[in-house]
């Protein structure tokens, strides 16, 4: 699992949902996975001393579930640690970045991998906990 492009991961995830998976059964699926990914840089806290990070937008998956409901998984946050926080020193906001990470398996009192739905809303949300980001190019 872990060399899957972001778009083989979220068919993959979309597969085990659709299978009647929940945000722990996702969690433990792909928690503890590398990933190597790239997206553009949306925003960068290198600074915070609680969740050092840098929020990157995604390629927009367009995929539709089973449901009729469309997944929206544009966006990622990556926790940076102290020790991988110098391979983000240079990195421009707007810049097309390839970035290594690890999914979790909880991200503080949830699951790692979660999809956040509401009954009456057409959309359903992915929050993916990644930790030890670094950037790889």
């Amino acid at each position: 699992m872990s060399h899957l492009s972001w778009q083989e991961f979220l068919r993959a995830l979309v597969e085990q949902y659709l299978s009647g998976a929940d945000d722990r059964d996702l969690s433990a699926v792909f928690g503890g996975k590398e990933v190597d990914w790239s997206g553009v840089v949306k925003s960068i806290d290198l600074t915070n001393e609680y969740a050092l990070g840098v929020s990157v937008e995604m390629d927009d998956p367009k995929i539709t579930l089973g449901d009729s409901k469309k997944l929206i998984a544009n966006n990622v946050f990556l926790n940076v640690d102290g020790a991988q926080k110098s391979s983000w020193t240079d990195t421009q906001i707007g810049e097309r970045i390839v970035f290594s990470a690890r999914i979790r398996r909880v991200n503080g009192p949830f699951p790692g991998v979660r999809l956040s739905q509401f009954e009456s809303e057409p959309e359903v949300i992915l929050l993916l906990g990644l930790e030890a980001a670094k950037r790889i190019d």
